[in-house]
């Protein structure tokens, strides 16, 4: 009994901790999933946004929302460099027909996917990543442009140049100004 309180205690502590790091990125909605099957794995998906429902752009990220700090920080940064103001933008965390639905219902002029399964799942289709990344694709009248997830640009920052050309390619899309 003493050992499962304790687990139950740490697992409680990680709870917190996560729930800290979403919010001081922002993050106003958030769904948690306790699996007890699964050696009491803790998950934090679905429903995650920030930014405004009338958005002209659509950061998404396919499946669980747990960026770390770093990547939160890098993602903050990336949208400050594209000049976007929060009423211009909203961050998603869903997955697969809920991310879908929620890029239709929100209609915004641009997603950008981060990673593989993420421009896979907006697009409906499996595809070569290195093939779609940096070219926009058509989602009916909406663009999507398949770029690096954040954790791939911390772990091999030789991709920030790629990544920031996808952002440029994305500002042109909505009339801004790309800087250098």
């Amino acid at each position: 009994m003493v050992e499962s309180n304790e687990r139950y205690g740490e697992l409680l502590r990680g709870v917190i901790t996560k729930l800290e790091l979403l919010g001081q990125s922002g993050v106003r909605d958030i769904a948690l999933k306790f699996d007890p099957e699964v050696n009491g794995a803790l998950s934090v998906e679905g429903g995650v946004e920030r930014g405004s429902s009338k958005a002209r752009v659509v950061f998404a990220v396919a499946g669980k929302a747990e960026a770390s700090g770093e990547e939160a920080e890098l993602l903050d940064r990336m949208i400050k460099a594209m000049k976007l103001d929060e009423a211009s933008y909203e961050v998603a965390t869903l997955r697969g027909e809920d991310l879908r639905d929620f890029i239709s219902s929100s209609a915004p002029e641009v997603v950008v996917a981060f990673g593989k399964q993420c421009a896979c799942e907006v697009l409906g289709a499996e595809e070569e990543f290195s093939r779609i990344r940096g070219h926009l694709q058509e989602l009916g009248s909406v663009k999507v442009m398949p770029t690096h997830v954040p954790a791939s640009l911390l772990k091999d920052p030789s991709l920030k140049k790629e990544s920031w050309e996808d952002l440029k390619s994305v500002m042109r899309v909505l009339g801004l100004k790309p800087g250098s």
